[in-house]
């Protein structure tokens, strides 16, 4: 196997050759950026990979190497902040990459307006991994999809980090204590299992249980503890109907073809629009499967969609709403193929075929 080298940019570890490099190039003011230039051209790479795919140190370092193939992979389900900084940074530095492989050809659009690269909409790395399954989904149930992270303490108090800002913890989840309510009242009324896939490590289980206890009380739904890194993908496989707020793993989940309701309540509460579902593409705030208001009316029309919306319904609408939005490649054969076409060294294609 060729060798692989790791740039560890989150204080992990540290370079000495590559700092001194990179003082000696740049002078004492030195940025990540240059310490980064510095460590790729020591280490002469043939392909320098990532999956931190929203920073711009990344895409500032191949016109330092136009020789080095520069690959990064969309991780996570992103908002137009991002963006926004980039389009700034693209002011004063050439942004650009060889491939950009992304959720879909919405999110793809974004990332050409601010950079020079190829994209690839192949959907999420990790969703593509666990293969399509034949087991039955449990009809007569609802899953929610947690989002819970325990609070960060500062100088303001418990808040969530949200990009460069840190909103009041309570005010970022106030999307769920008005959803959920409504959610539980709808499932006992239809006679339904809430279930809730919850998403901490096993170090917070119980303050996540107590998050939905505060707001739900204690019967009536059933919280399922995460297990391992892949377990909530096989949840959603599993369920029939889903539900999520502004989740990635719900935006996985419906472009694997699982029926999801989106409530983009969060929106209001940050001040953004690019909270809801679809907003890369350019989606009305109101869809078939998705609603960005608290309205009763709007809650209720959405629920009843999701639960009623007949097989021939929900294709023609997924065409219509979900391909642009999220891709689905089982196995990840798109992935695999671009890294054995660059020459990168794998590992018994790990990337693929994972089955419950």
């Amino acid at each position: 196997m060729r060798d692989i080298a790791v740039l560890e940019v989150r204080n992990e570890s540290f370079n000495v050759w590559a700092a001194v490099a990179a003082v000696v190039r740049r002078g004492v003011a030195v940025t990540m950026a240059d310490y980064c230039v510095s460590y790729v051209r020591l280490s002469r790479p043939k392909l320098v990979l990532t999956f931190i795919d929203n920073t711009s140190t990344f895409y500032e370092l191949k016109r330092f190497s136009p020789g080095v193939k520069f690959v990064s992979v969309q991780n996570g389900w992103r908002d137009d902040a991002v963006f926004d900084i980039w389009k700034a940074t693209k002011a004063n530095h050439e942004l650009g990459a060889d491939f950009v492989l992304c959720f879909g050809a919405a999110i793809g659009q974004k990332y050409l307006d601010c950079m020079t690269a190829h994209v690839l909409p192949i959907g999420s790395l990790k969703n593509n991994k666990v293969l399509p399954d034949t087991a039955r989904r449990q009809e007569g149930s609802v899953l929610f999809l947690s989002q819970f992270r325990a609070p960060v303490e500062s100088v303001a108090g418990p808040v969530m980090p949200v990009g460069a800002r840190g909103i009041p913890w309570r005010d970022f989840y106030s999307a769920e204590t008005v959803l959920l309510p409504l959610l539980l009242e709808f499932t006992r009324m239809r006679g339904l299992q809430l279930n809730i896939c919850g998403c901490s490590a096993a170090h917070e289980h119980s303050q996540e249980k107590q998050f939905f206890e505060d707001i739900l009380g204690p019967h009536g739904w059933e919280l399922i503890q995460r297990q391992e890194n892949l377990s909530s993908y096989r949840r959603v496989i599993e369920a029939s109907h889903i539900v999520s707020i502004d989740s990635t793993l719900g935006v996985e989940a419906v472009g694997r073809g699982a029926k999801v309701a989106f409530f983009g309540l969060r929106g209001a509460i940050l001040g953004t629009t690019d909270r809801s579902y679809g907003w890369e593409a350019g989606f009305a705030p109101q869809g078939p499967f998705w609603t960005n208001t608290t309205d009763r009316g709007e809650f209720e029309r959405v629920m009843h969609y999701l639960i009623e919306a007949g097989d021939e319904e929900w294709q023609t609408d997924r065409r219509r709403f979900v391909d642009g939005v999220i891709s689905f490649d089982p196995g990840n054969a798109t992935f695999l193929q671009l890294m054995r076409d660059l020459g990168a060294p794998l590992n018994g294609d790990q990337c693929s075929d994972v089955r419950r």
